[in-house]
């Protein structure tokens, strides 16, 4: 059996669940109109306050759920 720490699919985690790189989170926020956004407040979000669940690392990359963002995005 082989483990990879690349993830398949291209660049998000394999899984039923949409998943996006950091850029790609930023990038989803600033089109739901949250334009100051940046990969620091996504952080801040996961990290500090709660209100975002940690994003999955593999190797150095992170990841979120497209559902996590949306949720994110309904309790601001």
């Amino acid at each position: 059996m082989s483990i990879s720490t690349h993830p398949p699919q291209g660049d998000t985690p394999a899984g039923q669940t949409e998943w996006v790189s950091k850029a790609k989170a930023v990038a989803y926020l600033r089109n739901k109109g949250f334009e100051a956004v940046t990969f620091e407040t996504l952080k801040g979000y996961a990290y500090k306050t709660g209100q975002l669940p940690k994003p999955k690392v593999i190797g150095k990359k992170a990841y979120w759920r497209v559902a996590d963002l949306d949720k994110l995005v309904e309790s601001l």
